[in-house]
């Protein structure tokens, strides 16, 4: 029989990390494997450098700016939690995880909800709304383990 293999994702809107082989009842000594994901983000001047179109009214030479119709960083986000859902997949198809535990960010975190296959969502035990992205690598095991005890 195979042993249950328990992969934690720690994520926010620009940057995911997924750890592997962590023991969450007990610290054993063995030092977990990182995967480290930082999404491909544009300062938002340059996402936003074109000028908003114009409107002009049915009646008159009177016009006005277009607000965008979507948030261009928010649309980024939900594009990064797409390829972090669909990265999750690929290893679960590859029987590399039977568990999974995801604590983000609170929007990354409906993102990534939205985002994941059924057959991903039947392998979450724990989601937690928090982001712990930027802990460094030991600070992060201990917070992972104990919020997940």
């Amino acid at each position: 029989m195979k042993p249950v293999s328990s992969w934690i994702i720690v994520a926010d809107g620009s940057r995911a990390r997924i750890l592997r082989d962590v023991a969450l009842s007990r610290p054993n000594g063995k030092i977990p494997e990182e995967m480290d994901f930082v999404s491909p983000q544009q300062p938002l001047r340059k996402i936003m450098s074109d000028k908003a179109g114009r409107a002009f009214e049915s009646s008159g030479t009177r016009g006005s700016a277009m607000e965008p119709h979507s948030d261009p960083i928010e649309r980024a986000e939900y594009a990064f939690a797409e390829s972090l859902a669909e990265t999750l997949e690929a290893h679960l198809r590859d029987k590399a995880f039977s568990k999974l535990a995801v604590i983000a960010a609170p929007k990354m975190l409906s993102h990534l909800r939205n985002s994941f296959s059924d057959s991903v969502k039947k392998t979450v035990f724990a989601e937690v709304a928090k982001d712990l992205t930027k802990l460094p690598s030991k600070e992060l095991q201990e917070a992972v383990r104990t919020l997940l005890a």
